[in-house]
């Protein structure tokens, strides 16, 4: 999971300095996920 989410960020990054996509915003106590929806991806 953690290489995904490299790659997509790294795809994102890409895109934005092209101009051809917007930035990614950070979301760091923006988002809460639940203990359940947590749980569901460790699995």
């Amino acid at each position: 999971m953690p290489r995904c989410i490299y790659c997509i960020h790294a795809l994102s990054l890409y895109l934005f300095k092209l101009g051809l996509a917007p930035q990614i915003q950070d979301l760091y106590g923006k988002v809460d996920f639940t203990e359940e929806e947590i749980n569901n991806m460790k699995t």
